[in-house]
């Protein structure tokens, strides 16, 4: 199994072991994380996290990462679908109530899409470039 060094963005949330940590940045091959404890962040409380025991967590299925859950925009649409976000549209015309509409439908259906087959996220590793097949198959 091959190490490849992974680069987490900076609003995603980790879970290891029901464990929730956002990333606090990075030291040489080691990925820092901060513990997140009923949505407030533990400053006092960081995991070293290195590129070896991410690629054995990740192979084993054991870390899962949502990619931007700690966004502004992603808690807002979270809230739109839990329906706990009470904001008033109706000064909104038709044409902008069907823009908001198609935005959050297809906002939904990327984050659907990133998701596996046995519910764990699906990220591509932003730091391995797929080389390009040159010439006929």
């Amino acid at each position: 199994m091959s190490i490849q060094p992974y680069k987490l963005g900076r609003h995603d949330r980790v879970t290891i072991d029901g464990m929730h940590f956002q990333p606090a940045g990075r030291k040489g091959r080691v990925n820092l994380l901060r513990q997140v404890l009923n949505d407030a962040v533990l400053d006092t409380i960081i995991k070293p996290l290195s590129d070896e025991e991410f690629t054995h967590l990740n192979a084993s299925k054991l870390i899962r990462i949502e990619e931007g859950y700690y966004s502004l925009a992603y808690q807002l649409l979270r809230k739109r679908a839990e329906g706990t976000d009470l904001s008033d549209l109706s000064d909104l015309t038709d044409e902008q109530l069907r823009t908001i509409a198609w935005k959050v439908e297809w906002c939904t259906r990327f984050r659907h899409a990133q998701k596996g087959l046995a519910g764990h996220e699906v990220r591509r590793n932003k730091t391995l470039a797929c080389p390009l097949k040159s010439g006929p198959p």
